[in-house]
């Protein structure tokens, strides 16, 4: 969240203009101090995401083309295809490029389809109540940063949900389970596995199950690797695994 801030904070350069808060936060996060405010040519760098045009509409041609038994299997997307669906419109793009130009700011493409975009914003661009000011991390890192942001009520509309509606959040490490043995930093093996999600060690009987290995765009399974695996993990099961190729697919073993 604070990463967050960090980057969508320079957004408060709307003075005097009617906008809404998005987020605040009234300490630095854990692991971070604040030290004082930033130098007055600090310049804060900003990667804004437009709403995409057709997102809904791109996930179910997706579903369409990998799903077996659908009109549209194996019709895959092009590059410019994929960018006709994402892209914002041309509404959007006039809209945001326009608010930003009544603050003396412009805007680059980051993507191809134009629907991330980078903005560079220099302190004295920003509102009196949301300057910037820096903090250091334990490890010794200096990084500008800022305690709140709003955008305009209309940009609001056109930037991503991803955008405007941040909350502020602390992540937890998960803790290691205590019976992962040292063994599984050098090495990761089937029993580290088993110990880190609780898997049963007992081998499965049932003759029904198979033990499948895949290999995509060019990446083959080796069945050296296959066999020697199943020699010290499983040498209950057969080596000698069968292949089946799939739409005329090859394999280089």
């Amino acid at each position: 969240m604070f990463k967050s801030l960090s980057i969508l904070g320079a957004l408060a350069v709307v003075v005097g203009a009617e906008f809404t808060v998005i987020a605040r936060r009234e300490n630095p996060p854990t692991g971070f101090s604040r030290v004082g405010s930033s130098a007055a040519d600090q310049t804060l760098n900003l990667r804004l995401a437009l709403v995409q045009k057709n997102i809904s509409g791109l996930q179910d041609t997706v579903y369409g083309v990998s799903t077996p038994g659908s009109s549209r299997y194996g019709q895959y997307l092009s590059k410019e295809e994929v960018e006709a669906y994402v892209a914002p419109t041309d509404d959007t793009v006039s809209q945001v490029n326009a608010w930003l130009a009544s603050n003396n700011l412009t805007s680059s493409p980051m993507t191809s389809a134009g629907d991330w975009i980078a903005v560079n914003i220099h302190q004295s661009n920003r509102a009196q109540n949301s300057l910037l000011f820096c903090s250091t991390h334990i490890e010794g890192q200096y990084q500008g940063r800022s305690s709140n942001y709003h955008v305009g009520l209309l940009p609001q509309r056109k930037l991503s949900s991803s955008v405007a509606n941040t909350t502020a959040t602390t992540a937890k490490a998960a803790p290691l389970r205590a019976s992962i043995t040292p063994d599984c930093i050098l090495s990761w093996t089937p029993a580290c596995f088993q110990a880190l999600y609780g898997i049963p060690s007992t081998p499965a009987a049932p003759a029904a199950n198979v033990f499948a290995v895949a290999g995509f765009q060019n990446d083959f399974a080796n069945l050296r690797d296959v066999q020697a695996f199943l020699q010290t993990f499983r040498p209950d099961l057969n080596p000698n695994p069968t292949v089946t190729l799939i739409r005329n697919s090859l394999s280089s073993s």
